[in-house]
């Protein structure tokens, strides 16, 4: 922490936000007394659990990751880099853990004062674990304010809209840099 950083992460950066999102432009994400301006976008982790072990992911990004391009095995158009999130409650009303709302944040994952081994890689980063727009997605899911898609950067720089009805197959496929999978057309 350091108090030289407090209002840099409290600006809003309008190329991190979504035009269509009426919360995210001025909202903030609140930990304790500190608080963080919000953002649109996660980045992807990709399957397994986000909330298990930070360095074990299969997607693109990670606690301290530096994965190169050369690294990313299944085709930089078939791997998923960058996804939409709306900020606010979840979509099923549901708790997880003792998160009740989507909380995105351009600045960082924010560790717990209370207990530092919550890294809260949640506010940064997005597991495949539900397809988007699930009404079961949590605070770890994309979850965009578009009907019946989200929107999401591939790895070559290409922007896609993903259907919400996208095979969880596929959709995980997408999500690892390394499975060796062969994604059909999405």
């Amino acid at each position: 922490y350091d108090d030289a950083n407090l209002v840099a992460r409290e600006q809003h950066l309008e190329m991190l936000l979504c035009p269509t999102d009426d919360l995210s432009p001025t909202g903030y994400v609140a930990m304790g007394d500190e608080r963080y301006a919000m953002s649109c976008y996660v980045a992807n982790f990709g399957p397994p659990d986000l909330d298990d072990t930070q360095e074990k992911r299969d997607g693109v990004f990670s606690r301290s990751s530096e994965t190169r391009l050369s690294q990313i095995l299944d085709g930089l158009s078939n791997t998923l880099m960058v996804g939409e999130r709306q900020n606010g409650p979840f979509r099923n009303g549901a708790v997880h853990d003792n998160h009740f709302e989507y909380e995105t944040t351009w600045s960082g994952a924010v560790r717990e004062i209370n207990d530092p081994t919550d890294d809260h890689g949640h506010m940064v980063l997005f597991q495949t674990g539900h397809t988007p727009n699930s009404p079961m997605s949590d605070d770890r899911d994309v979850s965009a304010p578009h009907h019946g898609v989200a929107l999401f950067l591939l790895c070559d720089g290409s922007a896609h809209t993903v259907a919400e009805g996208i095979s969880e197959t596929v959709y995980n496929a997408l999500g690892t840099r390394a499975g060796g999978d062969v994604v059909e057309e999405f």
